[in-house]
């Protein structure tokens, strides 16, 4: 009998004990859960802090033109201003003029980017640069892409009338994030260049036609909500029947934006031929820098 009121006393005394620690226990995760949810809350108005203060920036670099003229979120359209210093066979300063246009949507990107350089010494103008970049891209998806292009140039100081270049590459993203991407490909490129008559008079032939192969790489990064972009690009080109005849193209590039539109930058580029015509630098490298106004 005292054992059987052992074993009742027992069972009586921990369900007691339990109901007396429940509120105890109740309390410790209600208090867990608020502080979760808190920290929860916390994290989220930091990351909408961080996107407002992004969004700012970014309302506050755009051009009003774009609210006043309704233009499509696809469609950017740029002039430049730049001071350009050049090193070559021939070393002169340069005024130099840019009007771009690019349209953008997950599937195309067409831009194009004409500039005239006017190369001074000083206050007598020497001659006029022109060229013209045109380019189209299609996605086939976030990694696949094929690229084309067609750029046209004129240069009085090197003696080469025209030139024109047509180039047709597949290419692929090693790496991309919604602000940075690398971009490669390669492909074919027809390279075609008219002499001056000075030039011929030195013995070049009047036309050159040649098919080359191309290779294309470029990298751009955007910091701090786009309050820094850095980019990066070389285009590379060689005559499939003569392997010491190729030329390269390189860019490095800094850009701040200030406000409604405006911008500064500094570029470095680097021109160089491994078997130039009469006239032609094998190495040329310009620092330009800008003020550009986009909308």
């Amino acid at each position: 009998m005292e054992r059987s009121s052992g074993v009742a006393s027992l069972s009586v005394f921990f369900p007691v004990f339990a109901l007396m620690f429940s509120p105890v226990a109740a309390a410790e995760e209600s208090a867990s859960t608020s502080t979760a949810a808190a920290s929860t809350q916390s994290v989220q108005d930091k990351t909408q802090s961080a996107q407002d203060k992004n969004q700012s920036v970014q309302d506050k670099t755009q051009s009003p033109l774009r609210k006043m003229l309704n233009m499509p979120d696809a469609l950017t359209i740029g002039a430049s201003a730049s001071i350009t210093s050049s090193r070559g066979q021939t070393d002169y300063d340069s005024r130099t003029y840019v009007l771009e246009a690019s349209w953008t949507t997950s599937k195309n990107i067409i831009s194009t980017y004409n500039q005239i350089q006017r190369s001074e010494t000083g206050p007598q103008v020497l001659s006029d640069k022109k060229s013209s970049d045109n380019f189209w891209q299609y996605n086939f998806s976030q990694l696949y892409y094929l690229l084309a292009g067609y750029r046209y140039s004129t240069d009085e100081i090197q003696l080469v009338d025209r030139e024109h270049e047509v180039f047709l590459a597949p290419g692929f993203y090693p790496y991309r994030t919604q602000t940075c991407r690398l971009s490669t490909a390669a492909g074919v490129v027809y390279l075609s260049q008219d002499y001056s008559e000075t030039a011929i008079l030195a013995g070049e032939d009047p036309h050159e036609e040649s098919w080359r192969y191309g290779a294309y790489e470029a990298f751009d990064c955007a910091f701090m909500g786009k309050a820094l972009s850095l980019s990066q690009s070389v285009i590379y080109s060689q005559n499939k029947d003569d392997d010491d005849d190729y030329r390269y193209r390189s860019m490095i590039s800094a850009a701040v934006p200030m406000a409604y539109g405006l911008s500064v930058s500094v570029s470095y580029n680097v021109s160089y031929d491994n078997q130039p015509k009469f006239g032609v630098d094998k190495k040329q490298a310009d620092l330009t820098t800008a003020l550009s106004y986009k909308f």
